[in-house]
């Protein structure tokens, strides 16, 4: 099978300014793009979202559960 479309969504916590969180998500989302076209996938079908602090996954001012916060999301759709 092959992949038509890949999304690539990065977030982070709420640790830094608002602006570096956006920098940050928007560079490593990129990173990710870079792995996957050096796996093989076609860059062209590949789109990458940076959201920094904007969608947190747990409402949290302790640090050590922020990190859970940080993550990667991929959306994948396959054709023939």
């Amino acid at each position: 099978r092959r992949i038509n479309a890949m999304t690539i969504r990065v977030y982070s916590d709420t640790v830094g300014s608002h602006a570096l969180n956006l920098v940050r998500t928007e560079r490593f989302a990129q990173a990710v793009r870079r792995w996957f076209a050096d796996a093989g996938i076609d860059p062209s079908v590949i789109r990458v979202e940076g959201f920094g602090e904007t969608d947190l996954f747990i409402a949290t001012e302790d640090e050590v559960v922020e990190r859970l916060n940080r993550r990667v999301e991929l959306e994948v759709v396959y054709g023939e």
